[in-house]
């Protein structure tokens, strides 16, 4: 009984959530800054090398 009970609450929770992210909208432009802003975080070390690199 209390794996009916827990598999039901959980089904409940994950369709909840699903009709909630599915009213969720996000602005384009943002979604961009967002994407630039994560791969410039991520290639980080990469431009600190570019930038301590003396010119020959």
């Amino acid at each position: 009984m209390k794996v009916w009970c827990i598999s039901f609450i959980a089904l409940f929770a994950m369709l909840q959530l699903s009709h909630w992210l599915g009213q969720l909208t996000a602005p384009m432009p943002g979604l961009v800054m967002g994407g630039v802003l994560l791969s410039l975080l991520s290639n980080l070390d990469g431009l600190r090398q570019l930038r301590t690199k003396s010119p020959r």
